[in-house]
């Protein structure tokens, strides 16, 4: 178990640190904040993607060495390997969730408050007559 367990966070953990984890419903930090915008989920993952490379490694070292042993020793082994994964998945999140509740949010038509992001968002607003009255959205095009 230790090393499926291992094999899932490691690639969820690469597929975070490359940026390619989608927002759905069974990987990644999943709070109110991440879940905010694709930014933010992206940013979460990226942030804590080291500590869940970390968790799937001792996952998958604790796993190996389960292979053959058994009694005492076995328990020893996976509650070591068990409460370290958790220890650094916990750690990862919280990361993840701080940096996402740091990302600005998104105003009505797309931008982000200040208008700083790329104006290619802009497209957003005059595809929707509705948000094209939004004081926000004025303020950017």
């Amino acid at each position: 178990m230790l090393l499926v367990t291992g094999a899932a966070l490691l690639t969820v953990g690469l597929l975070g640190w490359r940026r390619q984890l989608p927002r759905n419903r069974f990987a990644g930090i999943r709070t109110p904040a991440t879940l905010r915008s694709e930014a933010a989920f992206i940013a979460a993952n990226h942030v804590a993607a080291p500590l869940v490379l970390a968790a799937g490694a001792i996952s998958a070292a604790g796993g190996a060495l389960a292979f053959g042993t058994g009694g005492p020793a076995l328990a020893v082994i996976v509650g070591v390997a068990g409460a370290g994964a958790v220890g650094l998945l916990l750690a990862g999140g919280l990361l993840g969730h701080r940096l996402a509740a740091a990302v600005p949010p998104r105003n009505n038509c797309g931008l982000y408050p200040d208008c700083s992001y790329p104006r290619d968002f802009t497209a957003v607003c005059t595809q929707n007559a509705q948000n094209l009255t939004s004081p926000s959205c004025r303020g950017c095009l």
